[in-house]
């Protein structure tokens, strides 16, 4: 079973079309994306701040440091030269002392006495560390489905809804591997032709229309602004649209 995710035609938003039975959703409102790009394979975790803080772990000193710095300074193989093009661009707090920076590096174990006499090259042993730390341990997001900000480290709901977005960009036009079946099963319709149940007295449209790109919005079938079609109804005998009116004469003919 096949998904086909597109930008929807005519208005912002995405539509996901079952391949299978021709049902599609559109999700126009910005505070769905989230949602369903989480359904397709994207993860809140996988979003990232523009900076994050560390905290010392003893010595009440805390560094904003911008992500872009974490990952140029926290890779595999020598980081020297990233970590000492960042040591001069991040600024230094009144309270990161130098008796602060060796407390803070001995606690590591990693070095002695005697190879912390330099405070330059103490402050870019830090940040090397500081880098590290933030990238080995970031924030998960685990209180929130992308639509609230994250309690844990204060990134805005706008952050994660403009990253699920640009997600949903990337993907668009491709068939993607995910289960959607109790998404579509829960709109209801006929799964042989995309069509609505036939329960309801009331006419209904049919999900598609030789007019526009007609879609379902929350379980009901909706054409796009002007088109034609928009305020008729289908004809399963006629097997065409027709307006109410129209409709009428023909069962007071009959």
């Amino acid at each position: 079973m096949g998904y086909l995710l597109e930008s929807a035609s005519g208005c912002p938003g995405y539509l996901l079309t079952d391949l299978e039975t021709g049902k599609d959703i559109l999700y126009q409102t910005d505070w769905d994306y989230p949602s369903l790009a989480s359904m397709l394979g994207w993860s809140v975790s996988e979003v990232r701040p523009e900076s994050v803080q560390w905290n010392s772990s003893l010595h009440g000193f805390s560094l904003d440091l911008p992500w872009e710095m974490v990952t140029d300074c926290a890779h595999s193989g020598p980081c020297d030269d990233d970590v000492a093009h960042w040591a001069g661009l991040i600024d230094r707090p009144e309270s990161a002392t130098p008796e602060a920076l060796i407390g803070e590096l001995r606690e590591t174990g990693g070095w002695t006495m005697d190879e912390l006499t330099d405070d330059s090259a103490n402050w870019e042993r830090v940040l090397w560390l500081a880098a590290h730390d933030c990238k080995e341990n970031p924030c998960e997001h685990e209180g929130t489905d992308g639509t609230v900000d994250c309690p844990g480290c204060g990134l805005l709901a706008h952050d994660f809804i403009t990253a699920a977005a640009a997600w949903l960009d990337d993907n668009c036009g491709y068939e993607v591997d995910a289960d959607c079946s109790e998404l579509f099963e829960s709109i209801g319709g006929d799964e042989s032709e995309g069509e609505l149940d036939d329960d309801d007295d009331d006419d209904e449209y049919k999900p598609w229309c030789d007019q526009c790109a007609a879609c379902m919005i929350n379980g009901i079938p909706c054409h796009e602004t002007g088109c034609p079609n928009e305020d008729k109804v289908w004809d399963d005998e006629e097997d065409r649209w027709v307006t109410p009116a129209d409709d009428d004469d023909d069962e007071s003919e009959d």
